[in-house]
């Protein structure tokens, strides 16, 4: 695998560093990457002299031998005239192959014990290329390679719908964030804490 230019470069590092990260919080994580023998992140890269979103996703497939080697599975490969690229949400809760999140840093995200990827919020460009932190929940399907907006806005700086204590209920989702602590429970269950962003009205958390 060559690596052509330094923002590449910044989204390989990022990868390798989220995989340690979740093999060490999750330990299932590593185990269901190696079965499924493929990595696919929404990255993006964040500059000193400006934000930037890209959006590059990738599969990677691990072989003990020399062969391994990087696919560049969707997304877009230039940042646009923005600086960045904004999400394409489709309908909530349908698949589709134009669907994919805004380019974004700081995410939240999980394997279910399905296989799917799940991604929540970060920093990044919502559908209109507004930068600011999304509230945004997306579901990755490896076998069709589609993304699909699950939950949450699809606009940046959103407040959080917190509803009743202990209580779930359709409407409540957490206010835009990122650098979240989350991890997944042994019953599949994915939790979320913390993070730098909106709570219940438009002061930052």
């Amino acid at each position: 695998m060559r690596v052509r230019t330094l923002r590449e470069m910044k989204s390989l590092s990022l990868i390798l560093c989220s995989l340690r990260r979740d093999a060490s919080s999750e330990r299932a994580s590593f185990s269901r990457l190696a079965t499924l023998c493929c990595l696919l992140l929404t990255l993006a890269t964040h500059a000193q002299s400006q934000d930037d979103g890209g959006v590059f996703t990738w599969s990677y497939v691990p072989n003990a031998s020399d062969t391994s080697q990087w696919t560049w599975m969707g997304g877009s490969a230039t940042l646009g005239n923005t600086g960045g690229r904004p999400g394409i949400y489709g309908t909530m809760g349908t698949p589709a192959t134009g669907n994919i999140p805004g380019g974004r840093y700081g995410s939240a995200t999980w394997i279910d014990n399905s296989g799917h990827l799940w991604l929540f919020a970060g920093c990044g460009y919502d559908v209109n290329g507004v930068w600011g932190e999304p509230c945004d929940l997306w579901e990755f399907n490896p076998a069709t390679n589609e993304w699909a907006w699950m939950g949450g806005s699809s606009s940046v700086d959103q407040p959080g719908a917190y509803g009743t204590l202990g209580t779930p209920d359709v409407g409540n989702f957490p206010g835009g964030r990122n650098s979240s602590v989350h991890w997944s429970d042994n019953n599949g269950n994915f939790w979320l804490f913390g993070g730098n962003g909106f709570a219940a009205s438009y002061a930052s958390q």
